[in-house]
This record gives C-alpha cells, sequence and structure tokens, in this order.
C-alpha cells in the first residue's frame, strides 16, 4: 500500500511486531495492527494524522474505521504522552490556555520576519521580550541570541500541540503536517549534529529525540549565562 509520504520521504517499510486481533468469524483473515509508538513508523502516524486515514495502521487483515478509531486514540495518546516528557506535563498543568502560547508564537514570528528584513538592533533587541532564556546580547554573539530564540520558538509549536489536543481545541493558527515533522528532524540534525532519517524512525524514537533536542537547548544555554 502507497501512502502521501511516499512521494515526499520515500519508501515506508512496517515491520512487526504487531497486535494480533482475532477474528470471531470462520474464514475471516485476522487483524493485525502497530501495537505501540515504538513499533509505529514515524511516516505512517504522519499519515495517518494529516490525511485522517486509519486503513493505513494495517498491516494485515481488514477493519472498518470504527474499529480502527479505539486503537488509533491509543497511539496518539501514547505520542502525546511521550512527546510532553516529565517535566513538560509539569509544566502543562501551569498553563490553562493555549492562547498564552499561541500569541507568544504570532508575536514572534512578526519579529523574526522582522529581522530577516532588515539590520536593526533594536529589532534584535524585542527577542528579550519573549519569555525566552537567551544569552546577553553583545556585538559578537547576534547569531548565537537569533538561533537561541529559535530553538526555543520551535519548541514552542511542540508545547502547543500538546496544549491544543488537551484543551480539545484544533490551534488554528498552527499546521501540523509533513514539513512540520520534517522542519523539527532538520533543526535536530543541526543542532545536536546528528543524522535522523525520517524513514528509519520509529514515533517513539522521534518522541525520545525531541526530548533530548530541549534539553540539548537547556545544556545549551547553562553555557552561556
Amino acid at each position: 500500500m502507497r501512502t502521501a509520504l511516499h512521494t515526499v520521504f520515500g519508501s515506508t517499510k512496517r515491520t512487526a511486531p504487531y497486535i494480533v486481533h482475532p477474528s470471531t468469524e470462520l474464514g475471516v483473515k485476522q487483524l493485525s495492527t502497530f501495537q505501540n509508538i515504538h513499533k509505529l513508523p514515524l511516516t505512517v502516524f504522519i499519515d495517518v494524522l494529516v490525511t485522517k486515514n486509519l486503513q493505513l495502521l494495517i498491516i494485515d487483515g481488514n477493519a472498518t474505521d470504527e474499529d480502527l478509531t479505539p486503537i488509533w486514540e491509543t497511539l496518539y495518546a501514547e505520542y502525546m504522552d511521550s512527546i510532553a516528557g516529565a517535566e513538560m506535563r509539569g509544566r502543562l498543568e501551569s498553563v490553562k490556555d493555549s492562547a498564552i502560547i499561541q500569541s507568544r508564537i504570532n508575536r514572534a514570528r512578526i519579529t523574526l520576519e522582522l529581522i530577516e528584513k532588515i539590520s536593526d538592533k533594536r529589532l534584535i533587541e524585542l527577542l528579550y521580550d519573549y519569555d525566552y532564556p537567551l544569552p546577553p546580547l553583545t556585538a559578537d554573539n547576534v547569531e548565537l541570541v537569533i538561533n537561541t530564540f529559535l530553538a526555543y520558538y520551535k519548541s514552542d509549536f511542540i508545547d502547543l500541540q500538546i496544549l491544543a489536543k488537551q484543551d480539545e481545541s484544533e490551534g488554528d493558527e498552527i499546521t501540523i503536517d509533513y514539513n512540520y515533522f520534517m522542519s523539527t528532524i532538520v533543526d535536530m540534525n543541526i543542532g545536536m549534529k546528528t543524522n535522523i532519517n525520517i524513514n528509519e524512525l520509529s514515533v517513539g524514537a522521534y518522541c525520545a529525540y525531541v526530548n533530548k533536542y530541549r534539553e540539548y537547548c537547556k545544556s545549551k544555554q547553562r553555557k552561556v549565562e
């Protein structure tokens, strides 16, 4: 079965282990689906998330979307729990409204667009208005300040996704699509000097890398303080 991701990322290979759902009807093929996020390929997860095609969760057999819905909900809940991490879960408990992060993202986006078009120290100084722990601005570390800001800015997108799900809202201002995940992986590869291949990544491994990237950003900040 080919999916939209074959065009963007290449072939998606499905491998066991997986859940086998026994059939109650004689002669009907058993249903096999991915068991957990550690066995679910990230490319398949993204395809289901974007296209809403639950049939992609099937490894073998047949099932209706109604049968697959609880399986998808379990996998997605596991993803949300894993990508949040213990520290992020505690942080989310203190944030009641995703509009807080959404507003910061919107304002930060405008500031970044201005900085890209106009080279002005006063615009760089505006980056310190967003509650991100940035290093002190000097004539020699402008690039470091911008890169540190970008790391926290992109992390906010992940936080907003979690909050939007918890609040049962859609997060209208943020688009969770193929480019969203690919951009995150590119940022991690550049920042941590890794070589993460999306076609070889499970959802569980992706969550682990994202949490590791958060820790990396914090360690970089501690070094410049």
